[in-house]
């Protein structure tokens, strides 16, 4: 469940996402994503960038993101 007091917000609809992580592609092999959340953003971002950086300040959802995108 998403904390609002966090400001989470859970974006499902892949092609925005998709569009999102596209937007942020240059010409870096690196992408730093604040607030990852349920992965969803981090999927799309690992398709186009070599290496992602995934920083959660909410616990309970870190603890599952490496089961999802392990390394």
């Amino acid at each position: 469940m998403a904390k609002k007091f966090l400001g989470q917000y859970w974006l499902n609809d892949r092609v925005f996402l998709d569009e999102i992580a596209f937007s942020a592609k240059g010409s870096a092999d690196l992408c730093l994503e604040i607030g990852p959340g349920t992965g969803k953003l981090t999927s799309s971002l690992l398709k186009l960038f070599s290496h992602v950086i995934a920083v959660e300040f909410d616990s309970n959802l870190a603890k599952n993101l490496p089961a999802s995108f392990p390394g």
